[in-house]
């Protein structure tokens, strides 16, 4: 640690509670996602799992707002949060929500403004959380998957697939109720990754399927999935180039289930080298700015590598709410090509601004000293003067969001 800090390690504080009669659980710092799935599912719930390896623990995931799996239906992490156990700099204890109060359990979220957000979206510089209560969901009785493929046609161009792969997911994510549990687009590299299980036919997987490949899946009762299976039918008819198993919706492979569904074996991501991410949230219908001016950029810095982007829309579906993630992979040990990715970075820290997006995703190295300038109002000066409160030594990751 920096400035003579010391690293405060919470593995141990591993406490779990299921209450199946409330759904939620209370969970302590040492929680992975994966035990919380599992001990949930004895009971017939699952937590909102984030697309993250399986050892994350699931109170900081929920703290930093992760993407779920199963987002376009229940929210995503972030938005699960019932209520929080905290430690102040000041070694002040606070109670958010309901769980300030006697003789009843946390599962309320509110009381006053909402405190408990002042923890989320921001790596620890306002106190330490030591629990948390989460909302969980009932398993689903049936669970069904399907795959659309757009590629370019004749005298289209380059950006034509994409929109209508974009036109197709909004049609979907109209739906009321919501017709899909979850729902991505993805840039054909990244389908080659999640799909193929064998590093040597990445490469071949191009085309397959299309340029972008469109992901989904629907689960509940067997008669809503009837239901939504005729909807999603419907919608392909309208839309579709290409459809996986003659153009049916298929049933789920136990591969895909446990990639998409459950805490992820994300190591298969690493067959291609060292990963590049970066993201944010902003609107589905700006899927094909985003892309392609970063392509340009990407390009004109001499990066061979293939720039890959996902998109993943959440409920709910207000301001076409949708996350994003520029991806690639690339061979850490090339310090020049290393140096033009952060390049790529820094310019896009200010282009997606200019594009418009909702907000970043995390917290990156650089992304809060670049992006608050340029908040609209006092924002920024609020956030600092909340921070300066709450920890008014300076003992909290200094440096980490506010430069010092």
């Amino acid at each position: 640690p920096h400035h003579g800090g010391i690293i405060l390690d919470l593995k141990r504080m591993d406490y779990l509670e299921i209450d199946p009669k409330n759904r939620a659980a209370i969970i302590g710092p040492g929680v992975s996602c994966a035990k919380l799935a599992d001990e949930a599912e004895k009971y017939g719930l699952r937590p909102v799992i984030p697309g993250a390896p399986s050892t994350v623990n699931m109170l900081s995931n929920c703290l930093l707002r992760g993407v779920s799996n199963i987002g376009p239906r229940y929210g995503h992490t972030g938005e699960q949060v019932l209520g929080m156990e905290i430690v102040l700099p000041t070694g002040e204890i606070l109670y958010t929500g309901a769980m300030a109060f006697p003789n009843i359990g946390p599962y309320f979220r509110y009381f006053g403004p909402d405190l408990a957000g002042l923890f989320q979206g921001q790596p620890g510089i306002m106190g330490v959380v030591t629990k948390m209560a989460v909302k969980l969901y009932p398993l689903p009785e049936r669970q069904e998957m399907f795959m659309c493929g757009f590629s370019q046609r004749e005298g289209e161009p380059e950006e034509g697939p994409l929109r209508r792969a974009m036109a197709f997911m909004h049609d979907l994510m109209l739906h009321d109720p919501p017709v899909i549990t979850f729902g991505v687009i993805l840039h054909w590299v990244a389908a080659a990754i999640t799909l193929v299980e064998r590093r040597e036919d990445i490469e071949a997987f191009k085309g397959t399927l299309g340029d972008w490949v469109v992901l989904g899946s629907i689960e509940g009762s067997r008669e809503f999935v009837k239901y939504a299976r005729s909807v999603v039918e419907k919608e392909i008819k309208k839309h579709w180039d290409n459809i996986d198993e003659g153009r049916e919706v298929v049933l789920m492979s136990k591969m895909l289930r446990d990639e998409l569904k459950a805490a992820r074996r994300i190591f298969r991501w690493f067959r291609l080298g060292n990963y590049y991410a970066l993201a944010w949230w902003g609107p589905l219908d700006r899927f094909d700015k985003y892309f392609f001016e970063a392509l340009k950029i990407w390009k004109g810095l001499g990066i061979t590598e293939e720039l890959s982007i996902v998109g993943i829309p959440a409920y709910p579906y207000v301001g076409q709410l949708t996350y994003y993630e520029f991806d690639s992979f690339w061979d850490s040990t090339d310090e020049r090509n290393t140096e033009k990715i952060k390049k790529f970075t820094e310019i896009m820290y200010q282009k997606l601004i200019d594009l418009g997006i909702y907000c970043w995703f995390r917290p990156y190295p650089g992304v809060f000293e670049s992006t608050i300038p340029r908040l609209k109002g006092c924002m920024g000066e609020l956030w600092w003067k909340i921070k300066k409160l709450l920890d008014p030594n300076n003992i909290m990751n200094p440096g980490k969001v506010f430069p010092e």
